[in-house]
């Protein structure tokens, strides 16, 4: 059966076709090579995604020859002492005066989490959530 028979528009059937795609039964054999659960609020895991409610204590835009915000988090997993977290955007300037009003405030942070190897704390580069809004992004992406 075609694609359009689902009322799938031409443009998406393009997209669709891309990925090898090109039937309703091709369609339901598809399995996405990855996805983000985002339901769920997680631990701390360096280099896996993880989604995790913090204080953010302080934000603020360094221009630099690659401009880039940082946001300074306290995370406070349970039976340890507070984490300090840095979650950073590059090349993203215009989130600033959106994201300076979370100052203060508990935010739920998603995305991937390292250690970065020069001071050993936990960051964040990019995430794909950063929000005080903590209960409508319980979501798969």
């Amino acid at each position: 059966m075609k694609l359009a028979a689902l009322g799938v528009i031409p443009r998406k059937e393009k997209q669709f076709n891309k990925k090898g795609i090109v039937s309703v039964e091709t369609l339901l054999e598809y399995v996405p090579d990855r996805y983000a659960d985002y339901t769920k609020d997680t631990e701390l895991v360096p280099g896996e995604n993880s989604c995790v409610v913090m204080k953010c204590t302080n934000l603020s835009y360094i221009n630099s020859r690659t401009p880039y915000i940082k946001a300074t988090c306290v995370y406070k997993p349970e039976n340890r002492g507070y984490v300090s977290v840095s979650v950073i955007w590059f090349n993203q300037s215009y989130l600033y005066d959106e994201l300076k009003v979370l100052s203060g405030k508990d935010v739920r942070v998603c995305g991937k989490f390292e250690i970065n190897d020069y001071n050993r704390e936990y960051c964040c580069i990019n995430p794909q959530i950063f929000t005080a809004d903590i209960e409508s992004t319980r979501k798969i992406y």
